[in-house]
C-alpha cells in the first residue's frame, strides 16, 4: 500500500474491502455507519489512485505552490505568475483532475464529516508518491475561476470530451468545498434536499455505480434528528428507486429544518420535463416527485437537466432561515483568518466585524433578486428581502397499494398556454467557453485565444423564438414596451453584468441584479440587439437577419458604435471603429449575457399565453397546458390536466409538468385582487 508505514503499525478502514459491495444486506447495515467511522476517524486519506508516469507529486506539489501565489496575490497585489509554469506541470494537473474519485457521491461525505478544527483540516489526499492536505486543494480550485489565465492552461490541448470533465470536477470539488462550509454543528439546519439539488442539478458530475446511493450517500449530511426514519432505512433490496424518491419528498414536505416558506420548492425539480411521471428511469414516478436518477453529465449519455430558475438552486434555502446570523458569523470566521494563515487556523482577523456587514449585505441583496410569483408584496420583509408567505399543501398518502400518494397545492389560474416555438433552446454542454474570460489576453499573460471560444456556440437564439415572438407575442404588452420585453425575457428579468467570480457558497460578491427599468434599459437592449444580430432592431423579420455564429461574427457585423448602440446623439461626430480594450469590455458583457441566456434557456421553450404574454416553459410543454401560481411559490407551475392512465381518476386531477417563467407575472401580479390563502385546490398526481 502506498500509505504503509516503515517503522510502525496502522489501522485502516476501507469502504472497498471492510463493506461486502456484493451483499445488500451487508450494505444496509454498514452504510449508516460510515458517517460515524469518518467523524471519528483520526486521518481521512483520500487515494486517488497511482499516477500516470509517477506525476502525482508533480501535480500536487505545483498545485501547492500555485495556491502560494495566488494568496500573495490577493495579499499584496501585483501580477499573478503563471508563464514559468512549464507545459508538463499542467499535464500532470489535468491527469489528477481526470481521476474518477473526484467524481463519486460518496467523496462528499467522506470528506465532509472528517472532523477537525476547520472543515477538511485532517484529509490528506494522496496521488501516486504526492499528497498534499485536502484544503489546500478546496481553496486553490474555489479561487482559479477569478484567475482566467490558470483555467485556459488546464484546458489547452483538450478534447471536448476531456474538457468537460476537468470543468465538472471543478465545480464538483468546489461543491464539496461549500458544503465544508457549512457543515458543522452550529448550522445543522440544511436539507438533504438542498444537498442533492447543488449535486444533481446544478451541471456537477457527482456519479454512482447504484442510482440509491444519490440519496444513501448523502444520508450522513442532515441532522440525524429530524431524518425521517423511512428514508434513512437503507434498502438495498426491494425498494424502488421510485418508492425512495417518493419517500425523500414526502421528507422534505414534513422537514421541520426546512424554513415552511421553502417547503415546496423542490418541485422546480420535478415534473414530466425532468423525468418524472410514469415509465421513467426511477419508475412508476409521480410527477410531483423529483427523479433524481438524472444526470448531469454533459457527454451526451444521458439528458442533461436545465439549470435552476434564480433561487432555486439551494440558494434560497441557505439564505432565508433561522441560521442567517450563524452563516454570516462563520463565513466571516473563515474569511479573516489573519494576514496571511499558512496553516489557516480558527483565529477570526482585525476585519471580522466588517466582513460581517458584508456577508449580511449579500445576503439581503440575493434574496431581494429573488423572483415572488406567489408571493404577494405585503408578504415580503422590505428591510431584508425574506419571504413570510407559506404555501398551502396537503399530502395525500396512497389508500392502497399500487396507487401513488398524491400533492394538493392551493394556487391562483395565471394563465393558458396558446403558441410554443418549435425549438428547445440546447442545453450548453460544457462551461468552457462561458469560463475563459478576456482578462488573460488583455494582461498578456497568455497567447491569444480565438473569440470563438470564449462564446458558447450552442446558446443563440432559435430562429423559431423570434418568429413566434413576431407574431403572437405582442398582444400582451405596451406597443412602447414590445422592443424590450423579449429581450428581458430571454434573460429572466436578470442581468449577471454585475457579478463578480469571487464568492462564498454560491453567493456572489455582487448578486444577480434584476435588469434595468424600461425607462433605463437602451443600453442593455442594445447589447441584446448586438448579441442576436439584429441590425434593424429586435423585431426586424427573421430573413432579413442572419444569425451570428460567434463573438468576432458580431463584432465583424457591427464594426462601429453607430450599428452597435443606435446613432451618435446630436452634435457628436461620427463613432469611430470599435476595437482593443473598448470591443474586449463588449465581449466581456456579451460572455455574461450568453451565460445569463444558457441558464435560463437550456433546455426549455419559448412560448406566449392566451393574453400575449411571453415566457419560458420545460421542455415537453403543450399548447393549452395551464399556468399556475401556488402561494408561496418563487416561480409559476405548468400544470396539464392527468389522463385516467396517470392516476386521474376522479377527472380532477393534474400533472406537474415543471416550473416556469411568464414575464409580467413573476412579482405577484396574477395573485392582484385574490384573498392571501385563497383560490384553487390543484391535486397533482
Amino acid at each position: 500500500m502506498a500509505v504503509r508505514s516503515e517503522w510502525r503499525s496502522r489501522l485502516f478502514w476501507l469502504d472497498a474491502l471492510c463493506i461486502n459491495q456484493m451483499d445488500p444486506s451487508d450494505k444496509a447495515q454498514q452504510v449508516p455507519l460510515m458517517s460515524d467511522i469518518f467523524h471519528k476517524a483520526h486521518k481521512v486519506i483520500v487515494w486517488l489512485g497511482p499516477s500516470p508516469d509517477s506525476d502525482g507529486s508533480l501535480a500536487l506539489s505545483a498545485i501547492h505552490m500555485l495556491w502560494t501565489r495566488i494568496t500573495l496575490h490577493v495579499e499584496f497585489g501585483g501580477e499573478l505568475e503563471t508563464a514559468d509554469i512549464p507545459a508538463p506541470v499542467w499535464a500532470s494537473i489535468r491527469r489528477m483532475l481526470l481521476a474518477a474519485w473526484l467524481r463519486r457521491t460518496w467523496v462528499v461525505q467522506e470528506v465532509v464529516l472528517a472532523r477537525g478544527i476547520t472543515p477538511g483540516a485532517n484529509t490528506i489526499i494522496r496521488y501516486g508518491d504526492g499528497s498534499l492536505d485536502w484544503q489546500t486543494l478546496s481553496w486553490f480550485i474555489r479561487n482559479i475561476r477569478s484567475y482566467p489565465a490558470i483555467v485556459t492552461k488546464l484546458l489547452q490541448e483538450q478534447t471536448p470530451a476531456s474538457t468537460d470533465t476537468i470543468m465538472s470536477t471543478i465545480r464538483n470539488l468546489e461543491t464539496i468545498h461549500d458544503f465544508n462550509t457549512i457543515t458543522f454543528p452550529g448550522l445543522k439546519g440544511i436539507s438533504l434536499t438542498y444537498y442533492m439539488t447543488r449535486m444533481f442539478r446544478t451541471r456537477c458530475d457527482f456519479q454512482t455505480k447504484e442510482d440509491k446511493d444519490r440519496i444513501y450517500g448523502l444520508l450522513a449530511l442532515p441532522d440525524k434528528r429530524t431524518m425521517s426514519p423511512a428514508v434513512s432505512a437503507v434498502d438495498y433490496g426491494g425498494q424502488t428507486d421510485a418508492e425512495l424518491f417518493t419517500k425523500v419528498a414526502i421528507h422534505t414536505l414534513e422537514d421541520e429544518r426546512i424554513r415552511p416558506q421553502c417547503r415546496i420548492d423542490f418541485l422546480a425539480h420535478a415534473g414530466l420535463s425532468l423525468g418524472s411521471g410514469s415509465c421513467t428511469s426511477a419508475g412508476d414516478l409521480p410527477s410531483w416527485v423529483p427523479n433524481w436518477n438524472l444526470t448531469s453529465s454533459s457527454d451526451g449519455s444521458a439528458p442533461q437537466p436545465p439549470y435552476p430558475f434564480l433561487g432555486l438552486d439551494g440558494l434560497r434555502e441557505l439564505t432565508h432561515g433561522h441560521m442567517d446570523y450563524l452563516f454570516c458569523r462563520y463565513i466571516a470566521d473563515m474569511k479573516t483568518y489573519g494576514d496571511i494563515n499558512w496553516g489557516y487556523e480558527f483565529s477570526p482577523g482585525t476585519f471580522h466585524g466588517e466582513y460581517m456587514g458584508v456577508l449580511g449585505k449579500r445576503l439581503i441583496n440575493t434574496r431581494k433578486a429573488f423572483y415572488r410569483a406567489g408571493i404577494p408584496p405585503e408578504f415580503i420583509n422590505k428591510e431584508n428581502g425574506s419571504s413570510e408567505m407559506e404555501p398551502r399543501f396537503e399530502l395525500i398518502l396512497a389508500g392502497n397499494s399500487g396507487t401513488k400518494p398524491k400533492l394538493k397545492v392551493r394556487g391562483v389560474p395565471a394563465a393558458r398556454i396558446a403558441h410554443l416555438a418549435e425549438d428547445v433552446f440546447p442545453n450548453p454542454g460544457s462551461e468552457r467557453e462561458i469560463i475563459l474570460l478576456p482578462k488573460a489576453r488583455k494582461e498578456g499573460q497568455d497567447e491569444p485565444v480565438e473569440m470563438e471560444e470564449y462564446l458558447n456556440p450552442r446558446a443563440f437564439l432559435p430562429p423559431s423564438w423570434r418568429t413566434l415572438a413576431v407574431t403572437h407575442g405582442l398582444a400582451g404588452y405596451p406597443p412602447s414596451e414590445t422592443a424590450f420585453v423579449f429581450s428581458r425575457t430571454i434573460v429572466g428579468d436578470l442581468t449577471r453584468r454585475e457579478v463578480d467570480l469571487k464568492h462564498d457558497l454560491g453567493i456572489p460578491a455582487r448578486p444577480m441584479a434584476l435588469a434595468p427599468p424600461v425607462s433605463t434599459m437602451l443600453g442593455y437592449e442594445h447589447l441584446v440587439r448586438l448579441y442576436f444580430g439584429h441590425k434593424g432592431g429586435l423585431y426586424t423579420p427573421v430573413a432579413a437577419v442572419e444569425q451570428p455564429r460567434s463573438l468576432r461574427d458580431i463584432l465583424e457585423r457591427h464594426p462601429t458604435r453607430t450599428s452597435a448602440f443606435g446613432p451618435p446623439s446630436p452634435g457628436t461626430t461620427q463613432p469611430e471603429e470599435i476595437q482593443g480594450d473598448e470591443a474586449m469590455e463588449i465581449v466581456s458583457e456579451l460572455i455574461d449575457l450568453n451565460k445569463q441566456v444558457s441558464d435560463m434557456c437550456g433546455g426549455r421553450m419559448f412560448g406566449v399565453t392566451a393574453g400575449g404574454k411571453m415566457g419560458i416553459f420545460p421542455a415537453g410543454t403543450r399548447v393549452d397546458d395551464a399556468v399556475v401560481v401556488f402561494w408561496g411559490s418563487t416561480v409559476p407551475f405548468v400544470l396539464r390536466k392527468a389522463s385516467p392512465s396517470a392516476g386521474n381518476n376522479d377527472g380532477d386531477n393534474y400533472q406537474l409538468v415543471g416550473a416556469c417563467y411568464v414575464h409580467g407575472i413573476m412579482d405577484g401580479e396574477a395573485l392582484e385582487g385574490v384573498e392571501a390563502g385563497e383560490g384553487s385546490d390543484f391535486v397533482i398526481v
